[in-house]
């Protein structure tokens, strides 16, 4: 997704929040965005760093992060 202008996100009065990314929409729980946002947050500052530095991973390591809920390294997109 290129355009970031396809990316939103809806609060339902039901309970659900709707993640939509162009043409996929994710629903989740409220816990559930909770736990994704701030999962993103951590995300965020590591690339910030990561960009601000210019570090590249090496290619033949992936690095997990301490709640090993996120992988850091080079990944072969399916074709």
């Amino acid at each position: 997704m290129s355009n970031t202008d396809q990316f939103f996100v809806r609060v339902c009065g039901c309970g659900v929040v709707h993640l939509s990314f162009g043409c996929a929409t994710i629903n989740v729980s409220s816990k559930t965005a909770i736990a994704i946002t701030e999962t993103l947050k951590e995300v965020t500052l590591e690339l910030r760093r990561k960009l601000d530095s210019m570090e590249q991973l090496n290619e033949d390591t992936a690095a997990i992060d301490s709640n090993g809920n996120v992988v850091y390294g080079n990944f072969q997109l399916n074709k």
